[in-house]
């Protein structure tokens, strides 16, 4: 009818609607994905200035803390982690998370393991949390 509002239904990214790839294999067992980029901002100070008259963003980095599920047998959708020699644990992962209903890409980029724990409860189930540091992240066309 004339001059009713319009209910909006965004197209908002949910996990549930999300692929996760790491170098090309769907992660079938990932629960929880932070990412974190961080621009290093300094502030651009002057003699009788009591403010700052500016910023300045120093160098980039970033942190990608991923959850993943601790399964006893290995099945498709596991990805491999190997940290079993200086030259296993310094080789970069890529990755590509991807919404799922549409296949356009969230985010990509290239990380590395800088560490890695694992827990067990009684009320959860079993997971390991690795934290990466990032060398690269692009934010791609459905993060907006």
């Amino acid at each position: 009818m004339a001059g009713e509002a319009v209910l909006e239904n965004p197209d908002v990214i949910v996990g549930c609607d999300a692929i996760v790839l790491f170098n090309g294999i769907v992660a079938g067992f990932a629960k929880d994905i932070d990412l974190d980029e961080n621009l290093n901002q300094a502030p651009v100070e002057a003699i009788g200035a009591w403010k700052p008259r500016g910023f300045k963003s120093l160098k980039w980095d970033g942190t990608m803390n991923c959850t993943f599920h601790i399964l006893a047998v290995k099945v498709q959708g596991l990805i491999p982690i190997d940290t079993s020699s200086p030259v296993a644990a310094s080789a970069g992962y890529t990755f590509l998370f991807k919404q799922k209903s549409t296949g356009k890409r969230i985010a990509s980029g290239v990380a590395h393991i800088n560490t890695r724990n694992f827990g067990l409860s009684n009320n959860d189930l079993s997971n390991q949390r690795i934290s990466f540091v990032l060398r690269d992240l692009k934010m791609q066309e459905a993060f907006n």
